[in-house]
């Protein structure tokens, strides 16, 4: 019996197809990217950002594009931002689809991009490199991604409020009256950034985790505090409960502790001369984020 010399077979197929494809006029789109879906700080490493991202990509092609083993880089001339890798996927023909990545960016380097060319915006091309499907017609792909000041202050002012920058530090609840209870904690902050970060605010309302539709109370903070590089800061807060039903209702379970709350707010940053307002959204838990 003779034996099938695969790869002779995908030769033929290819150039059959490349052969179709010049018949019919089709010529290769490169994916554009839509938006960022979602995007999750993993952490910080001196002036690197690890984040993972889900993005949408539009496949404008008549055909399915997939790719595996990838690997991308952030470049803007001899400027490298950031590399990455990206995990299998396959976008859809005519359509959009999501693909997930890990990103290490280099944030210190990007706003010192900023200030050298005096420009609020950037153009940095992403080069993606891998093993693709049809592999006839991609090796790599490059795209240009824009890369606001904005954005990326919001990056970094996301990563100060839910990457593990901000957590409840302490708690105690009093019973003052008949009428009125008082909830105290503390809000911890540490600077893991290598520059000044301000705070210009901190609020939002208090809810029981078993009760999320009636607030307990409001916390507020709204003066300025100068948080260096590295330093940490706990603030105190006081919560004077007004729906005493929920907390009478902990009170008498014996579940009253930092295991019991809800922190809904936002958190007003200046960052590099920039003011963002980033949700914080805290669940009281055993290790406290």
């Amino acid at each position: 019996m003779r034996r099938i010399d695969w790869r002779k077979l995908g030769l033929f197929f290819g150039l059959n197809c490349l052969l179709l494809v010049g018949v019919l006029g089709i010529t290769f789109q490169k994916p554009r990217f839509v938006r960022f879906d979602k995007i999750d700080f993993v952490s910080v490493e001196d002036s690197f950002f690890n984040f993972k991202i889900l993005l949408v990509m539009d496949n404008k092609n008549p055909f399915s594009i997939s790719g595996k083993s990838l690997a991308f880089t952030f470049n803007e001339s001899d400027q490298q931002y950031g590399s990455g890798t990206i995990e299998p996927f396959q976008l859809k023909r005519l359509s959009e689809s999501t693909v997930d990545l890990s990103l290490k960016l280099n944030y210190r380097k990007v706003l010192k991009s900023y200030d050298e060319k005096t420009t609020d915006t950037l153009l940095p091309s992403v080069l993606i490199k891998g093993d693709f499907m049809p592999a006839f017609f991609i090796h790599k792909i490059n795209l240009r991604k824009q890369l606001g000041k904005k954005e990326l202050i919001g990056l970094i002012g996301a990563a100060f409020s839910n990457g593990g920058l901000l957590w409840p530090d302490s708690f105690s609840i009093r019973k003052v009256n008949l009428l009125e209870t008082e909830i105290g904690f503390n809000l911890a902050l540490v600077n893991r950034l290598n520059f000044d970060v301000t705070i210009n605010e901190i609020s939002g309302k208090l809810y029981a985790l078993e009760n999320r539709d009636l607030p307990l109370g409001d916390i507020s903070l709204q003066r300025e505090i100068v948080l260096p590089p590295g330093e940490r800061l706990s603030i105190p807060f006081l919560v004077k409960a007004e729906n005493l039903t929920i907390v009478k209702s902990l009170l008498k379970s014996g579940t009253a502790n930092l295991n019991s709350f809800f922190l809904d707010g936002k958190l007003v940053l200046n960052i590099e001369g920039e003011s963002i307002s980033v949700p914080v959204e805290l669940s009281f838990g055993k290790t406290g984020n």
